[in-house]
């Protein structure tokens, strides 16, 4: 990939494109070529594509040669046309030019992507978006693969958060995965206790007693409740029961909280106490949770 980067391709022209085409045409003054279906079809099609000239972006209903003058393609499509996209991108990108997955896709699914281009004299980029592109942050991405630091280097800090991690291909797309485990399941809860909160007349009182929470790293937090759990998930198990008949009595529907009731249950079945009663290591207590007794692992 070239070192001096003047024009870039945007496949996918949705909230995601959106934002890293008008990034890079206004705040980074390089030449945006993107692609959108959209563009070539129904009432969408015109002003989809006035909207792009706007921001100095040239919008295609089609993916064709013009991709060639591109030395790099950022891929923001549907996860489930990930592939597909690669695989018309492959035949018109040029020779050193890099291809940078951005999309919400799974590794194996990543690995597919790469896949495309195992015979091209194209780079891959393995590319995760761990934030969204609203609200005015800085949105954090997590790159990998060969050319990640010029990638890395190409999106401006004012915009973008980026970090390249030193993984294979399919790493990055891996992590946002399963950073979803937990944000996606956090989101839900949320709802969840909040509505009962609403119901029971006591939601700010309830923020406020989070006030705790702020007191230490949120990645301690994980690791404290994860050492902790094997020794405590019997004892913990009898609050979540009783959070769940709260809950009932309020008319408020708890599936995440039934859920939680299962995943505890499963442990104090499975006694998967630790010697030690002062667990520290979380490896070890991963490895507990994994283990051969275990239904929460393999």
């Amino acid at each position: 990939m070239t070192a001096n980067i003047k024009t870039v391709g945007v496949l996918g022209f949705g909230e995601g494109g959106h934002y890293v085409a008008a990034t890079l045409a206004r705040e980074c003054g390089l030449r945006v070529l993107a692609f959108d279906p959209l563009a070539a079809v129904g009432e969408k099609g015109p002003g989809l594509v006035r909207q792009a000239e706007e921001m100095g972006v040239v919008l295609h209903g089609e993916i064709g040669p013009w991709l060639g003058a591109a030395e790099a393609v950022f891929s923001l499509v549907p996860g489930t046309v990930a592939v597909a996209a690669a695989q018309g991108a492959v035949a018109h990108m040029a020779a050193g030019s890099g291809y940078v997955d951005l999309n919400s896709i799974t590794g194996d699914m990543m690995k597919d992507v790469a896949a495309v281009f195992a015979d091209s004299p194209v780079q891959v980029v393995d590319g995760s978006v761990l934030g969204n592109f609203q609200g005015g942050n800085r949105v954090p991405v997590l790159l990998t693969g060969e050319g990640a630091n010029r990638i890395a280097a190409l999106l401006p800090d004012s915009h973008f958060l980026v970090d390249v991690i030193d993984g294979q291909i399919g790493d990055a797309s891996a992590i946002k995965m399963l950073r979803s485990v937990l944000m996606k399941g956090l989101e839900a809860l949320c709802v969840e206790c909040l509505v009962a909160a609403e119901a029971q007349g006591v939601r700010h009182l309830l923020l406020e007693a989070f006030k705790d929470l702020d007191s230490r790293p949120f990645v301690r937090t994980m690791e404290i409740l994860t050492v902790t759990h094997p020794i405590h998930a019997a004892r913990r198990l009898k609050e979540v029961e009783r959070v769940a008949s709260v809950l009932e009595k309020y008319g408020v529907e708890g599936t995440l909280t039934e859920a939680t009731r299962v995943v505890f249950a499963r442990s104090a079945e499975a006694n998967l106490s630790p010697d030690s009663k002062d667990p520290k290591d979380l490896q070890k207590t991963i490895e507990l949770l994994r283990g051969p007794h275990s239904t929460v692992g393999d």
